[in-house]
C-alpha cells in the first residue's frame, strides 16, 4: 500500500499576483489612431472637463481609429471605454453636441473638424467672483484686552470698550472689490460669425439628382468632398455625369430609397465612385411559371428522342 504525502499549499499573496501579471507596454505595432495635430491641440487648449475629455477620446477611438468620420457609438461602448455610467455618458454626448464639438447624423456621431465653430465658452466661461474685503473692518486682537480678573467692574469696562464680535458679523459694511477687475465691466465682444462659403450651383444640381437613400446622408460632408475633388482638378461636369449614371443604375436595380444607396460623401470621396461606369448587367433569367426553383422550361418534353429498345434479357 503506497503512502501519499500531502503538503500544505500556501496561497499566493496579492503583491505576488500583481508581479506575475504581464506588464502592458504600448507599441505602434499593436495599432494606433491617426488624430490631426490641430484637433489634439484644440482638445488640450479648451477647458473641457475630465469626463468630456474621456468621451471625446472615446469617440475619436471609435471613429478615427477605424478611418471613419462618424459611426454609431452606443452608450454601452462609451461606458466600456470610459467607465462612466451609460446615462451619464449619453448626457455628456448631448453637451458636446450642443457645443458643436461633436456632430450627430442620425444614429452616428463624430468629431466636428471645423474647430472655429466649437462653442466651448457657453459652458465653461462663468462669471468670476471677485475677492471682497469689508471696508474698515475691525479685527479683534486677543492681545488688545489685558488679562484681568473677572469682576463686575472689569467686565463692564471690557463690555464698554471692546466691540462685540457678534455685532461685527451682523453689521458688516458694504464690501468693496479688490483691483482685480474694472469697476465697469464691459460686455464680452461677440464672436464673429464663421465665414460661410457661397453655395455651389453645380453641387446643388448634383445633390438634387443624387438618388435618395434610407438612413443618414449628410450634405455638409458631401459638399466638403465635392470641394476637395474640385481642388484636385476634377471638373463638376464629370462628377455630375457620374451622379446621373449612378441614379440610373440604382433605379434599374430597384435599390432606390433603400440603405443600399451609398452615402454621397463616399461617392465624392477619395475612392472617386463617380468615375465608375455603373453599367447594368444582363437581366436574370425569368422565373418559372410553376413556381419551382431552376431555369425556365426549354421544351425538352416536346422533343422526339426516338423509341427506346428493351433488350431481350430485360423482357419477360
Amino acid at each position: 500500500m503506497s503512502t501519499v504525502l500531502q503538503f500544505p499549499v500556501k496561497p499566493i499573496s496579492e503583491p505576488q499576483q500583481e508581479a506575475c501579471k504581464p506588464k502592458q507596454v504600448a507599441t505602434m505595432e499593436d495599432g494606433y489612431t491617426r488624430i490631426p495635430n490641430a484637433l489634439l491641440e484644440a482638445i488640450m487648449y479648451h477647458d473641457f472637463t475630465k469626463r468630456q475629455q474621456k468621451i471625446l477620446l472615446a469617440v475619436a477611438r471609435k471613429t478615427l481609429g477605424y478611418g471613419k468620420d462618424s459611426d454609431w457609438v452606443s452608450g454601452s461602448q462609451l461606458e466600456e471605454k470610459t467607465r462612466l455610467p451609460e446615462t451619464r455618458a449619453r448626457a455628456i454626448v448631448r453637451e458636446l453636441v450642443s457645443m458643436n464639438v461633436l456632430f450627430k447624423s442620425g444614429r452616428e456621431i463624430g468629431i466636428n473638424m471645423d474647430l472655429e465653430n466649437w462653442k466651448t465658452d457657453q459652458h465653461q466661461n462663468s462669471p468670476v467672483k471677485s475677492k471682497t474685503v469689508p471696508k474698515n473692518s475691525t479685527v479683534l486682537d486677543s492681545q488688545a484686552v489685558p488679562k484681568q480678573s473677572h469682576t463686575k467692574e472689569t467686565l463692564q469696562n471690557i463690555k464698554d470698550k471692546t466691540p462685540n464680535a457678534y455685532a461685527l458679523v451682523a453689521h458688516v459694511p458694504e464690501p468693496v472689490t479688490v483691483d482685480q477687475q474694472p469697476a465697469e465691466q464691459k460686455p464680452a465682444p461677440k464672436k464673429p460669425a464663421p465665414n460661410t462659403k457661397p453655395a455651389d450651383p453645380a453641387f446643388e444640381q448634383a445633390w438634387s439628382a443624387y438618388p435618395k437613400r434610407e438612413g443618414s446622408n449628410p450634405k455638409n460632408k458631401a459638399l466638403e468632398c465635392w470641394r476637395a475633388r474640385l481642388a484636385e482638378g476634377v471638373s463638376p461636369e464629370d462628377m455630375l455625369a457620374g451622379v446621373q449614371r449612378y441614379a440610373v443604375f440604382v433605379t434599374a436595380k430597384g435599390d432606390l430609397g433603400t440603405g443600399f444607396v451609398m452615402q454621397a460623401k463616399r461617392f465624392f470621396g477619395t475612392s472617386r465612385e463617380f468615375e465608375n461606369d455603373w453599367a447594368i448587367a444582363a437581366p436574370r433569367a425569368p422565373k418559372r411559371a410553376d413556381g419551382r426553383i431552376g431555369y425556365v422550361d426549354s421544351g425538352f418534353d416536346q422533343m422526339n428522342y426516338g423509341e427506346t429498345e428493351i433488350p431481350d434479357w430485360a423482357r419477360d
